[in-house]
């Protein structure tokens, strides 16, 4: 721990981690537990911290029984004159340059328990929402040093924002931790199965009421993180493309990549047993006649009626269409073998 000599820090609260996934290390204060208290009166946090960046000098002499006083180093007494003088912005610069330089090679628990000493006292000095962004772009600036670490960090600042009702940041804290964890692969462990990950986006769209902007946004997002499970995917393109209108597809280009990937991945998989009210949509119905888009959408309608298909070969899609059945069914081209429709396969 980074706590000088005779002191102890405690946390209290409870994280969004499992306990499992902590392992031995649960028992740790952590920055992702929330509040941190100060057990010693004669050490405050600015000197706590100022001493894991530039500890003190040993005194010589003395005895083991009285050692000889260490001398503070000049980094801490220019901490301390400017806590003393209120000067907290420049305090807030410089223990965030110095906890950045040391983010990849100190010890990855003192370097969560320092920032929780520096989140701590920027609620201290009431310059929390006014940093929590910068502190958050450092934080997801690198998917490669430290992703575990720079995620607890991240869900820590989300907590702040919950805890201390900083309603301005806190979607777009939301939407930077869930596109963190998407690019790291850490998603579950933060946002949790599809049934719990629903709840939870209707939940933030009722309890925040988030506009329509924000709501479609944050669908399309969880949309697109879970995409490795089929079945998810097709109930979540389902509440997705139901906030949208047909003709929003002329001007919304990543609407129309959602529903097309979407139509692919529900097409080959075995676990989507039926797909008709997809097929039913009037914004999927929207694609029917394009030139690119309209063979895999006219595909989607086939299996939705649950036709018999043996041995039928899809005509030939055009360069668009292709590509997404090649994405689909892994190159080839769409051969539809056997039943179509919910006769096909069974939820396993």
């Amino acid at each position: 721990m980074i706590t000088p000599k005779g002191s102890v820090i405690t946390s209290l609260g409870q994280d969004c981690l499992s306990r499992r996934e902590r392992g031995a290390g649960a028992e740790m204060p952590t920055v992702a537990a929330g509040v941190v208290f100060q057990t010693d009166p004669d050490l405050s946090f600015v000197t706590g911290l100022a001493r894991w960046i530039a500890p003190q000098t040993p005194g010589a002499g003395g005895t083991p029984e009285e050692p000889a006083p260490s001398t503070p180093s000049k980094f801490e007494t220019e901490c301390l004159e400017l806590e003393a003088k209120g000067n907290f912005q420049e305090l807030y610069k410089r223990f965030g340059g110095e906890l950045q330089k040391r983010f990849g090679t100190a010890d990855e628990r003192d370097v969560e328990n320092g920032y929780a000493l520096f989140l701590q006292l920027l609620v201290h000095w009431e310059l929390l929402a006014e940093k929590i962004e910068e502190v958050a772009e450092f934080m997801s600036s690198s998917t490669e040093e430290r992703p575990k670490l720079r995620r607890t960090l991240l869900l820590s600042l989300y907590s702040l924002v919950q805890q201390y009702s900083l309603v301005q940041q806190r979607y777009a804290m939301l939407l930077r931790l869930l596109r963190y964890c998407m690019a790291t692969g850490q998603l579950d462990a933060i946002f949790g199965d599809a049934e719990t990950r629903s709840a939870s986006v209707e939940r933030w769209v009722k309890e925040w009421e988030l506009s329509g902007a924000q709501t479609k946004e944050l669908w399309g997002l969880i949309l697109d993180a879970y995409q490795s499970d089929s079945h998810a995917t097709y109930k979540t393109t389902l509440k997705y493309l139901a906030l949208h209108q047909a003709s929003d597809l002329a001007t919304d280009t990543k609407l129309r990549t959602r529903l097309l990937s979407a139509t692919a991945i529900t097409i080959r998989s075995p676990e989507v047993f039926q797909c008709a009210e997809l097929s039913a949509l009037p914004i999927v119905q929207k694609l029917d006649s394009d030139p690119t888009d309209g063979p895999l959408i006219k595909l989607l309608h086939i299996f939705a009626r649950g036709k018999p298909a043996r041995q039928t070969r899809a005509p030939q899609p055009k360069p668009r269409a292709e590509r997404w059945a090649d994405g689909a069914w892994g190159g080839g081209g769409v051969c539809v073998d056997g039943l179509a429709g919910p006769a096909r396969a069974r939820v396993r």
